[in-house]
């Protein structure tokens, strides 16, 4: 914040801060860089292998090159994505909390393998598919590979004599863990952080990632907009003229006073600020945004002030002499009535829907002539 160009800052340290941040905040950008360093980075953003033509692959995941000059990839679990509801105060003070996540682990006791003795399938060679002869037609055949049913496609059996009795051959097993969540001051609605290795694992098949959503609830009074926080307020007409003090419970449950002073005067629909009032910069939780209020004016209502009163205003208000009427008639205005303001609109539509018919009647007709 301190060096942001809008700030006043240098852009092009900038630029060097937000290349540091990209590369600290990702974890295969940050172990490029340890590697190759800021040229393997850029090999990496213009779509290229950093070291040298080296395949992404191969370097995230451990890889080489085999026979015939194929890349080998390793697989990644999908990740799991929890959601945790949060409230205002939470993202103002900061929170810790526990999501617990349910994911399937390699099994220790057999290593994944489901067994000991783990044998080739004799039926598919250890391919997982067997081919087979379908004819189509008379004369005509056609190959077809199927799902081998002996090892149910893995390619490797184990004799139900070595079944592994932790995993019951099914090499993964459920286990449960709490994963410590900390929501720190300022998170941003549906920011996401990412458990890197915390979700599913599979026999040869890299663990996926929790991703955990933090939701944030709506507040009754507070409403927020990034670090900046917004609330309305109604004044009466005498508070907006003459000034006001009324008390509010903040986010950190501490209670202060808003004021107007006298002569100062709040119109309907006004926004005041107080600075500093707001959340937290989001990883600057030194910095804080600003409170905003906005207020309404509530106005007497037509039985709550007497002649008495009208004439007092009268003689304390501004009021500009105006030239007199010289209409021959005056009309008093009547409030109007909603529905009989949609009717009367329905019915205009209606007319003009009419008029147009008509009007169309008669160029048919003039075009028949």
């Amino acid at each position: 914040m301190r060096l942001h160009p809008d700030k006043g800052g240098d852009p092009e340290k900038f630029k060097e801060l937000q290349m540091a941040n990209s590369v600290l905040s990702d974890k295969e950008k940050r172990e490029v860089y340890d590697k190759y360093g800021m040229k393997g980075i850029k090999e990496m953003d213009q779509g290229g292998h950093p070291g040298g033509g080296m395949d992404i692959f191969e370097h995230f995941f451990g890889g080489g090159r085999g026979g015939g000059g194929q890349k080998k990839q390793v697989r990644k679990c999908k990740p799991q994505v929890k959601e945790v509801v949060v409230k205002l105060e939470d993202i103002y003070a900061g929170k810790s909390t526990k999501v617990s996540v349910s994911r399937k682990r390699v099994c220790e006791g057999c290593n994944g393998q489901g067994g000991a003795n783990v044998k080739t399938c004799t039926p598919c060679k250890g391919r997982g598919v067997v081919e087979k002869m379908m004819m189509l037609g008379p004369g005509m055949y056609q190959h077809v590979q199927q799902h081998c049913k002996d090892c149910g496609g893995e390619g490797k059996r184990v004799e139900a004599a070595d079944i592994c009795k932790e995993c019951r051959g099914k090499k993964v097993f459920d286990k449960k863990k709490d994963l410590e969540v900390y929501v720190e001051p300022g998170t941003p609605d549906e920011h996401v952080m990412a458990f890197y290795g915390e979700g599913d694992e599979m026999p040869g098949v890299q663990a996926g990632d929790v991703q955990v959503v933090v939701r944030v609830q709506e507040h009754k009074l507070y409403q927020r907009k990034g670090a900046d926080i917004y609330m309305a307020k109604q004044l009466t007409l005498v508070e907006a003229l003459t000034g006001f003090l009324f008390e509010l419970t903040y986010l950190d449950g501490q209670k202060f006073g808003i004021q107007m002073e006298e002569g100062e005067i709040i119109s309907n629909g006004d926004i005041k600020q107080v600075h500093g009032k707001g959340l937290p910069f989001f990883k600057d939780a030194m910095g804080h945004g600003n409170l905003y209020v906005k207020f309404t004016v509530l106005f007497p209502k037509e039985n709550e002030l007497t002649k008495q009163h009208m004439q007092q205003l009268k003689t304390i208000l501004p009021n500009p002499n105006r030239p007199k009427c010289k209409a021959t008639e005056v009309i008093n205005i009547t409030p109007y009535d909603e529905h009989d303001l949609n009717e009367n609109e329905e019915g205009g539509r209606k007319r003009s829907e009419d008029q147009d018919g008509q009007d169309g009647q008669q160029k048919v007709q003039c075009q028949q002539q």
